[in-house]
């Protein structure tokens, strides 16, 4: 007699759950660096669809796992639980879909708390019916995961317009950031090299940030950064302006849609 596929879910429900989270996982791994330079309608689309079902799907089968307990024959199902709590912290690559999203973190520092107590249950349950080395393991993939959460939703606190705004205000610096640039190196507009022009944007970064929250950034409010002392900065050509503009927007994916800025600011 054929094996439905109401049989095959009951016998496989835990399997066939955290390979679809691996799966997600993978396709944000592959594709949510094509946002940067533009993608297809059809490939933003799926990418949405996977950012949303990427949380849902772990956070369900964590559930699974929690109510339906652990599968006795294999031990390995044990270590899923907090492997799931890694697939929670997303990928590196994005944080965020939306701006929208950055305000929801509260809602995230939540989920963190829930769903942490739930792995820790089912490790009190199981821990002592597994190898030592597989317990180690499964602890040391939890703290992990903990930590990989917590650098998702710090991310996405940092990327809220309030958060943007407190931390120009409180750069006691920012007037005279221009301090920080690089002397000229005599070398002609066409050519500076990318790494000058990557220093400049990343001087410019306040700027670009209270651009976009509407705050107003003084450019020069120092005597060693007059006009004249400055005109090498605006003596380029057009396509190194360009360049740095390019380098300015990927500065300001990563601080909103990534985890460039904690991962940069930890390690």
């Amino acid at each position: 007699m054929a094996r439905g596929p109401i049989y095959i879910w009951n016998e496989w429900a835990t399997q066939i759950l955290v390979l679809l989270s691996f799966a997600l996982q993978i396709f944000l791994f592959v594709f949510a660096r094509t946002r940067r330079c533009g993608s297809s309608p059809l490939l933003r689309f799926l990418l949405w669809l996977v950012y949303l079902m990427a949380d849902s799907t772990a956070i369900y089968t964590l559930g699974h796992l929690s109510i339906n307990g652990i599968l006795h024959e294999h031990e390995l199902v044990v270590f899923w639980a907090p492997f799931l709590i890694v697939h929670l912290g997303s990928q590196d690559t994005i944080t965020a879909y939306a701006l929208e999203d950055n305000q929801l973190w509260p809602r995230h520092l939540l989920n963190l708390g829930v769903q942490a107590f739930g792995v820790a249950y089912i490790l009190y349950k199981h821990i002592g019916h597994i190898s030592t080395s597989l317990g180690l393991a499964t602890c040391l993939m939890f703290v992990i995961g903990l930590i990989k959460y917590g650098e998702r939703i710090w991310a996405l606190k940092c990327a809220t317009m309030d958060d943007i705004r407190s931390s120009i205000k409180k750069c006691g610096l920012l007037p005279t950031y221009y301090g920080d640039l690089p002397p000229p190196s005599g070398a002609s507009a066409e050519e500076r090299d990318e790494e000058e022009l990557l220093l400049f944007a990343q001087a410019m970064l306040p700027l670009c940030k209270g651009g976009i929250i509407n705050f107003p950034v003084v450019l020069i409010s120092h005597p060693h950064n007059s006009p004249s002392n400055l005109s090498w900065c605006w003596n380029w050509n057009w396509k190194a302006t360009f360049k740095v503009v390019e380098m300015e927007l990927s500065l300001m994916y990563d601080i909103l849609y990534t985890k460039a800025a904690i991962i940069h600011s930890w390690y």
